[in-house]
């Protein structure tokens, strides 16, 4: 694949999200008032992007109106044409959070009960009837929950990220039926692409890293070394004075107790980055 590319960006509560990824890696999504089409900045892949619906996203691609989209799995799913795309990437993030949504079944009670009567209100019908047989299924254009809250469907599938707002009105997930990250597909695979893919992996991933960089006496540079928690080897270089400065990436949830033991064996001159990209 080759020459100026279209990529596909969801609108929805994935549209903010995925503007924030891409600006990590450079690059600019510019949109013209209610236009569809936005000018991309900062990449010669791609020629510009198109927004649009996540659930039209793998037609889309199968039928070459666009070369790269991100959207979540679930969309590729109920849509059936998994098998002529491909996933360049998983995505860690949603609207919320750094974790894939689910789709789940959900009810007032928490037994799943198939048989005819029984009313179902969908977001994704074709999903959905492989749990249903005998049952009611009846396409849900929104506010899934609230139907099955106040009665008038026996369950409800929806698409959810904490399981919260269920909880609060009620209600209980009975089944998950699909762990649903954010994915980036592709018709036509090339080596660029991957190089985009990889990109966008080590913008999310960098951010649950921090950067930590220090002064270490020449006396402690073994123990310093051996209670980092590295994910790779930790850069050392010696200073003139014959001391070491010592680099090395570490998970951010792990930042602040570190700095407060490092200081207690005597390191000095800690300092903590961000890091934009971690390929």
């Amino acid at each position: 694949m080759s020459g100026k590319l279209i990529l596909a960006i969801p609108n929805g509560s994935l549209y903010e999200s995925t503007l924030a990824m891409l600006s990590k890696v450079g690059i600019g999504v510019v949109t013209n008032g209610r236009k569809f089409e936005a000018r991309i900045e900062g990449s010669d892949i791609f020629d510009r992007a198109i927004v649009m619906r996540p659930q039209d996203m793998a037609e889309a691609l199968v039928d070459g109106m666009v070369d790269v989209a991100i959207f979540g799995r679930d969309w590729l799913a109920e849509v059936g044409l998994g098998d002529q795309l491909i996933t360049l990437a998983e995505l860690n993030y949603s609207k919320k959070t750094n974790q894939p949504v689910k789709i789940v079944i959900f009810s007032k009670q928490s037994e799943l009960v198939d048989r005819e009567g029984i009313l179902v209100t969908t977001e994704y019908p074709m999903l959905t009837s492989s749990f249903f047989k005998k049952a009611t299924i009846r396409f849900s254009h929104g506010g899934t929950e609230q139907k099955v809250a106040f009665g008038k469907y026996d369950y409800g599938v929806c698409v959810t990220e904490t399981g919260d707002s269920l909880s609060e009105n009620g209600l209980v997930i009975v089944k998950t039926i699909l762990v649903s990250p954010t994915i980036l597909v592709t018709k036509n695979d090339s080596q660029e692409l991957s190089y985009f893919a990889s990109l966008l992996v080590g913008a999310l991933r960098s951010s649950n890293l921090r950067l930590l960089k220090m002064n270490v006496h020449k006396d402690l540079l073994e123990k310093i070394i051996s209670v980092l928690p590295a994910l790779e080897a930790p850069t050392v270089n010696q200073l003139s004075n014959g001391d070491y400065a010592l680099e090395t990436i570490v998970p951010k949830t792990s930042v602040a107790n570190l700095m407060v033991e490092l200081q207690g064996k005597g390191v000095s001159g800690i300092l903590s980055q961000e890091i934009e990209i971690a390929c």
